[in-house]
């Protein structure tokens, strides 16, 4: 069977996981076309010679929602994937994405999946796949208010009102995050985007869009 094609949306401020990140991913597709953006807050350099990577640089505000929403913006393909850097997809991840989409309607409906983590979370989607007529219905992954916490839960609530959300129960992402890894860095990348001013600041963003939106 065949897979769409992927544009695969990854924001990161630790410039020496790119080309790891990048392998991993190379390593695990099943049979599709695809790309990968990479915004970094400052410009970035390699000899490595990748046909299907796009890197852009964040000359706006520097967090994670706006370079992810500037990846969706130069991105091309049928299917949105946010990445991040301690994301681990399983092999011919592609295929039952692409499975998925194609029993719920295809690539020309108003998808999102909830695909889960360890963490098993249902009220929050932490690694949105989306359509790319679910993006063009908002034009963004994330409002551009949020800067990184409070961000997953918008979009559980915006999708499962105005998108067609599909939930898989079982663990499809292996993501080496503080709560359920051992392998998890905390670094000041994660103390700033874990931040209390992050927090308190993120739940006031979700709490106006809640009301703006009928959430």
């Amino acid at each position: 069977m065949s897979t769409y094609n992927f544009s695969l949306l990854y924001t990161t401020a630790r410039l020496n996981l790119i080309p790891s990140v990048i392998n991993r991913w190379l390593e695990s597709i099943h049979n599709s076309n695809f790309e990968i953006i990479i915004v970094t807050d400052n410009d970035y350099f390699t000899q490595e010679q990748y046909s299907n990577v796009k890197f852009k640089t964040n000359n706006s505000f520097k967090n994670c929602v706006t370079g992810w929403n500037l990846c969706a913006k130069h991105s091309s393909n049928e299917i949105l994937i946010q990445i991040s850097d301690d994301l681990y997809p399983p092999a011919n991840w592609d295929y039952y994405i692409s499975e998925t989409i194609r029993l719920n309607g295809g690539i020309h409906e108003n998808i999102a999946l909830n695909f889960l983590d360890e963490r098993k979370c249902k009220n929050a989607v932490y690694h949105p796949i989306i359509t790319r007529e679910c993006y063009l219905n908002t034009g963004y992954i994330y409002p551009e208010d949020f800067e990184s916490m409070f961000c997953d839960n918008w979009f559980y609530l915006y999708h499962s009102k105005y998108s067609k959300l599909i939930e898989n129960n079982n663990i499809f992402w292996n993501h080496e995050h503080r709560t359920t890894s051992t392998k998890a860095v905390i670094d000041e990348v994660t103390l700033v985007h874990e931040s209390h001013e992050r927090y308190i600041k993120g739940q006031e963003i979700l709490k106006k869009y809640i009301y703006l939106q009928n959430l």
